[in-house]
């Protein structure tokens, strides 16, 4: 398939812990995630068993990214107050759009 598929990712895109990210979408305007947002991955979660060798290359993909994006002002994920504006990101799914 091509990248154009990906709403201008590629369909293959490495992470790592400290990586700079930026968003190219609106998640949530109103707690300040919108396109343009930076933030930093601060862990990569897998599900038990999966990890990013695995032989499967379902049981690649993370089931979340966490990313500290310091404009965040929502609800928090954590309760520690210096994980405040953590985000968790989880893979998702769309529609093709023609």
């Amino acid at each position: 398939m091509s990248d154009e598929l990906f709403s201008a990712l590629p369909r293959n895109l490495e992470l790592a812990v400290g990586a700079l990210v930026l968003l190219l979408h609106n998640l949530a305007v109103e707690h300040r995630l919108m396109n343009g947002s930076q933030g930093k991955v601060v862990d990569i979660v897998f599900s038990p068993g999966d990890h990013p060798n695995h032989d499967r290359v379902a049981s690649r993909l993370p089931c979340a990214v966490i990313v500290d994006f310091p404009g965040y002002s929502g609800p928090p994920f954590f309760s520690e107050p210096s994980r405040r504006t953590g985000v968790i990101l989880r893979p998702r799914t769309g529609e093709r759009r023609e």
